[in-house]
């Protein structure tokens, strides 16, 4: 929801689902040795994984999966965008 408009569709780029950031956040250590990725930020980021009343983000100080209502204006996470790989 937040993301949207953030990521380069047109060139197949996303907002990860709930178990694809936690995948990232399990390999993210070996995608910050190299030095064209940008680290990440202990905070959370969103998923596109989420219904009409909620959200899953993944903190990255932790690795802990949070549902809830993030919606609001307040509310200034980070995001990832992810694409397929071929």
């Amino acid at each position: 929801h937040k993301g949207n408009g953030k990521c380069d569709t047109s060139k197949g780029w996303r907002l990860p689902t709930q178990r694809e950031m936690l995948m990232v956040y399990t390999v993210k250590d070996q995608l910050e040795a190299n030095s064209a990725f940008s680290k990440f930020t202990a905070e959370n980021y969103w998923t596109m994984t989420s219904d009409l009343s909620a959200q899953y983000v993944i903190n990255f100080s932790n690795g802990i999966c949070v549902y809830g209502n993030f919606f609001g204006n307040n509310n200034k996470l980070q995001y990832r965008c992810v694409r397929e790989v071929q």
